[in-house]
């Protein structure tokens, strides 16, 4: 009686299981979904998160089947820029916007390319220089600890101030808020250099603690510089440059295939990231005029921008001596950017 008992609760676990299997199975490798935390440093609505963000996620989502899925965090709900770094190794987030001159050291080949110096041509031709450049010198850190999926330039750097700016030697003087992988450049041309938060670029404008703050077109926007300042003087040997990185452990975690989608993903990206800030770029200067009438773009002759490429090419042949005593390929790296420069 008990052997039959006993095959009759066996027989009933097998018949259980066999009729779930119809109607659900374990996840494998195979069909197993991700969800992708992805820290942004925008805010929801803004350009970027419309033009990008939500381009890029439509297209993870579509071409993976709805395996991946990725949650945006808007306005650094996640991490801010100089907290991005710990927030990709630590979990906090999976993937998000990347500004390597942030952490000054840690990238030197990155550093080395954002240091002003030479002139790229359009951002068009910027952005192939430096997506080339970074496939041939690699910082060590892209390789360990995160996973460099998109880079492109953010458009020629402009000197944004109140004071008019059409010579070398107008730059002379002014008090300008810069950050601190611009600093060397900007006081070496004669700047009293500043630390300031962005958030409070706008203020010190307007309240004349500052002359001027040095941004790419897109920020003066996103930050409505305009009502507070009237001109902008492009420097053309300053490209500003951003990345959207990924957890290197997150992405070693995922089935090849969806190390697939994503690498094929983010190549369908560089020509939509270029168009993007070529877009903002038009955008911001139509801005500038609509905010404020007498706002006037200038351009340098050829002699001051002269002036400007010799005190930054001789801060980049320091830094590349420095990188070649470290071990790294720095004068080979200069040379090739040199190679590669209008």
């Amino acid at each position: 009686m008990k052997k039959k008992a006993l095959g009759l609760i066996l027989a009933a676990a097998m018949a259980t299981t066999l009729f779930a299997g119809f109607g659900s199975r374990p996840a494998t490798a195979a069909d197993a979904e991700y969800t992708i935390m992805f820290a942004s440093t925008s805010a929801e609505g803004s350009a970027k998160n419309e033009k990008i963000e939500l381009v890029l996620k439509q297209k993870l989502e579509e071409k993976s089947g709805g395996r991946l899925t990725m949650d945006i965090y808007s306005s650094n709900t996640l991490a801010g820029s100089g907290e991005m770094l710990d927030a990709l190794t630590n979990g906090i987030a999976n993937m998000g916007w990347f500004l390597c001159p942030v952490y000054q050291g840690q990238f030197p080949y990155a550093d080395l390319f954002s240091t002003p110096g030479l002139q790229y041509g359009t951002i068009a031709e910027t952005d192939e220089v430096l997506r080339e450049y970074t496939d041939e010198f690699e910082d060590k850190l892209f390789d360990t600890d995160l996973k460099l999926c998109l880079r492109g330039s953010i458009g020629t750097q402009q000197l944004i101030s109140t004071r008019e700016v059409k010579t070398f030697d107008d730059i002379k003087g002014l008090t300008c808020r810069c950050t601190s992988s611009q600093l060397e450049f900007y006081e070496a041309a004669g700047v009293a250099g500043v630390s300031m938060s962005a958030s409070d670029v706008y203020e010190g404008l307007k309240l004349g603690t500052i002359d001027a703050t040095v941004t790419g077109l897109e920020g003066m926007k996103r930050n409505k510089l305009a009502e507070v300042a009237s001109y902008a003087v492009e420097i053309p040997m300053h490209v500003g440059e951003e990345a959207i990185c990924m957890s290197r452990s997150f992405y070693d975690s995922l089935p090849e295939d969806l190390q697939d989608v994503i690498e094929d993903v983010f190549e369908e990206m560089e020509p939509i990231f270029t168009e993007y800030t070529q877009s903002e770029e038009d955008s911001a200067k139509a801005n500038a005029v609509e905010l404020n009438p007498d706002f006037v773009f200038n351009t340098l002759s050829d002699d001051d921008l002269a002036k400007l490429e010799e005190i930054g090419t001789a801060q980049m042949e320091a830094k590349a001596k420095a990188m070649d005593e470290a071990g790294l390929n720095g004068t080979e790296a200069l040379e090739w950017l040199r190679a590669h420069a209008k």
